[in-house]
């Protein structure tokens, strides 16, 4: 159940609104929590939720994925790299159940189809910004292009085009697609690199992947 100005929760089960009992230790006009689940509903005067816990909305979008509508992966914010699970994720906007409550921004994976072109050139973004190497941040002073230009199909340098399409033939778009192909070639995507920088070149071949 969500909460609505007023301290009404609507249900995704019925029209009618329903209250926290003031019983509840969750019960306070001025603070109630914005989303919540119930054990059972008892009507008296009004219709009360009984066995009330108070739920964070990010857990409606990892745990009842199937009642949420979501949006393609959102140009802003920019995708960001998640080191634990070693994906780009992408922003998206989500609705849930059938009353469309929306919830605060979340994450996805850029894994499902026609996302390809999309998560290599924003893993390729995240490598110039140091997110995925870290070492590679050492040269984000020396860059003579911006890693953001990488985001869009309208800016490419010749550097940007190079880059991607070396990260594409080796199919690499996460750090250990990196590490297998640097350990089959030592000198993987230094040369491409090398087109971002304009001091410190020989530094490429040195940085530990």
């Amino acid at each position: 159940a969500q909460v609505n100005f007023d301290g009404a929760y609507q249900c995704t089960s019925m029209a009618d609104p329903v209250f926290i009992h003031p019983s509840s230790v969750l019960f306070d006009e001025g603070s109630q929590p914005a989303f919540v689940c119930y054990h059972e509903l008892v009507t008296t005067s009004k219709t009360y939720m009984r066995g009330v816990t108070a739920i964070e909305p990010d857990w409606l979008f990892n745990l009842a994925r199937s009642q949420c509508t979501v949006s393609r992966p959102l140009d802003s914010p920019l995708p960001v790299y998640d080191a634990e699970s070693d994906a780009v994720m992408a922003f998206v906007r989500v609705h849930f159940g059938p009353h469309r409550w929306e919830l605060p921004l979340q994450k996805r994976p850029l894994d499902e189809e026609g996302d390809a072109e999309l998560r290599r050139r924003h893993f390729a973004r995240l490598l110039l910004e140091g997110k995925v190497v870290k070492s590679l941040a050492s040269l984000r002073p020396f860059l003579v292009h911006r890693p953001s230009d990488l985001a869009s199909k309208t800016r490419n340098s010749r550097a940007c085009n190079a880059l991607l399409q070396r990260l594409k033939s080796a199919s690499v778009d996460s750090l250990e697609s990196l590490r297998r192909a640097r350990a089959r070639d030592r000198a993987f995507l230094v040369p491409e690199l090398k087109m971002w920088v304009k001091r410190y070149r020989d530094k490429i071949s040195e940085i530990v992947f």
